[in-house]
């Protein structure tokens, strides 16, 4: 089901009885949501709609997490003002955070183009890593009142196998890349990170950023919950590379109250060479051809850097 209406601006305009709403554009481009940028009252806002019906947990779960972590973390987060459900579809609205994102996605592709271009500047770095330390350090029994207990850590790897072996099913994966996911999923060595609290989907689209570099606020975390730490990690380097992804780690691992395991920059780089996996699963789900089209060259561009003797990313 499609979001509630033909006009999001429209439905916001009724969500807001006696607010003056002023549409400026509607972005499309997004895997879950619409989002309506508008001015409220003269301030400007977001307004964000499910795509699908039934995703109202999803949406409530979003809200709990980021009442928790609103007033813990060194830089913004949405705090929602509007929150409702409309034909069984999520709706929620929020002043937007200041700056501008540091890069866009404009086909949802995970290719950015990006504000700045790597080595980011050092405000930004020291940011972005105080503020992962500070969200994985929130401790598991205060996350717990919000998400249930933390699960099995090995099951987020057994999701990732049956995923793999999903799209090994549905489309033909170069069969060195195959292997070498296979391989590094049953290193044992890799997979011993512990869960903790993740945004989920840091990637440049999401990180709000002033003229000159300054971290001010994260967006979007549709994706937040019990996680591995590799994921808040994993688009940083897909986007800006290695080299400015273990500059963020060695500044997240001096920040971290609790060390986190000696596995994780190797299991940040696995989880980038999975990448693919999840961008072909979702093209073929929503028939999206561009996404699977994407996917498949950088599986290729994978076998080449194998063939090659190179890790694969």
């Amino acid at each position: 089901m499609s979001t509630p209406g033909s006009d999001l601006a429209a439905l916001a305009g009724r969500l807001l009885p006696g607010r003056d709403v002023r549409p400026v554009e509607v972005v499309e481009v997004g895997w879950d949501h619409r989002v309506l940028r508008a001015e409220v009252d003269g301030v400007p806002w977001i307004v964000r709609a499910h795509r699908e019906a039934g995703d109202r947990a999803i949406a409530e779960r979003e809200h709990r997490i980021l009442q928790l972590v609103a007033d813990r973390l060194p830089t913004a987060v949405p705090r929602w003002e509007l929150f409702t459900v409309v034909d069984d579809v999520a709706v929620m609205g929020y002043p937007s955070l200041p700056g501008n994102p540091l890069g866009e996605e404009p086909r949802s592709d995970g290719d950015f183009v990006l504000r700045f271009p790597p080595p980011l500047p050092e405000l930004l770095v020291d940011r972005l890593a105080a503020t992962l330390a500070r969200l994985h350090d929130i401790p598991a029994a205060e996350v717990g009142t919000v998400l249930g207990p933390p699960p099995d850590p090995q099951a987020f790897r057994r999701h990732r196998a049956q995923r793999v072996d999903e799209l090994a099913a549905a489309v033909e994966v170069p069969g060195p890349v195959l292997d070498r996911w296979r391989a590094d999923l049953a290193r044992d060595e890799l997979w011993t990170g512990t869960p903790v609290l993740m945004h989920g989907d840091v990637h440049p689209g999401h990180l709000m950023v002033s003229g000159d570099g300054e971290l001010l606020g994260i967006i979007d975390w549709t994706d937040s919950g019990w996680g591995d730490p590799a994921e808040d990690f994993l688009d940083h380097r897909h986007a800006l590379g290695a080299d400015e992804c273990h500059r963020l780690l060695a500044r997240y691992r001096s920040l971290r109250s609790t060390p986190p395991d000696d596995a994780l920059a190797d299991r940040t780089a696995v989880l980038q060479s999975l990448g693919p996996v999840g961008t072909a699963l979702w093209g073929l789900e929503t028939g999206n051809d561009h996404l699977v089209r994407r996917a498949r060259q950088r599986m290729d561009d994978q076998a080449h850097r194998l063939a090659a003797g190179l890790d694969p990313v």
